[in-house]
């Protein structure tokens, strides 16, 4: 418990470190208001992390779903999807890309409703993770490579497949190790097809907000150390994205 507690202060520390930086960028730079709303979704990540705290330390274990942390998450991945720039999902919606992100999407909604056994409170968390995945898979699905899209969708096949079979009551001993492995190689083929031929670090925010609903949803059917390593790098991608839009925000001002 200590460990888990400690993990969780350092999850707070960074969240509003976050939150304060952007504000402090959205004062003094430029692209204001797209830096204001991620700094709003920095402040309810803050929130929801020390309510989650509060619960550990009081009561010596995580809140129950629903409570108000989720409130608060919910309203970070709301208000991330807001800081997104817009798109005209007419075209974009006709993509395989995109397709294939919202269909995986609702299949990860369906896992956790039946892994809980609960389908209104993950319906409400799934709405907005539907809705951030297909938003940012439609500005990131811009000349992406044929091949490296065929890669991709052949691991998410793969790793449906695996989770599926746990869900419907496979050997856990066996399939929860490989879907675990299928998840990390699925993250770095996603990772691979969005930075093209550039860098890995000038990825674009809604690039970087995909890897983070990857990485989220990846948590979401995790247990244990594996929860908290995939919840380390959805913070890493978030943050990733705040510098992505400070550093766009200052090119466009500069030209």
């Amino acid at each position: 418990m200590t460990a888990i507690v400690l993990y969780e202060v350092l999850h707070c520390l960074v969240a509003v470190c976050a939150a304060v930086w952007l504000f402090f960028r959205a004062v003094h730079g430029a692209e204001r208001s797209a830096l204001y709303v991620l700094a709003g979704a920095a402040a309810c990540l803050f929130l929801g992390d020390v309510y989650w705290l509060a619960h550990l330390i009081i009561r010596g274990e995580p809140p129950t779903i629903f409570s108000a942390c989720d409130v608060a998450y919910i309203g970070f991945l709301l208000m991330f999807n807001a800081a997104l720039p817009r798109v005209e999902p007419r075209h974009s919606l006709r993509r395989p890309f995109t397709l294939c992100m919202a269909a995986f999407a609702l299949f990860n909604a369906a896992a956790w409703m039946v892994w809980t056994g609960v389908w209104f409170n993950n319906l409400l968390w799934g709405i907005p993770m539907l809705v951030l995945a297909l938003h940012s898979a439609m500005l990131a699905d811009q000349r992406l490579s044929s091949a490296r899209c065929g890669v991709f969708f052949a691991s998410l096949v793969l790793l449906v497949i695996c989770e599926a079979s746990v869900l419907a009551g496979g050997v856990r001993s066996v399939a929860g190790p490989l879907c675990t492995v299928l998840w990390v190689l699925a993250l770095g083929q996603l990772a691979f097809l969005l930075k093209g031929t550039g860098s890995l670090k000038r990825l674009p925010v809604p690039a970087w907000a995909l890897l983070m609903f990857f990485c989220e949803c990846a948590s979401f059917l995790a247990q244990g150390a594996v929860y908290y390593g995939f919840q380390v790098v959805t913070m890493t991608c978030f943050v990733c994205a705040a510098m992505s839009a400070v550093r766009e925000g200052e090119a466009r001002h500069a030209v």
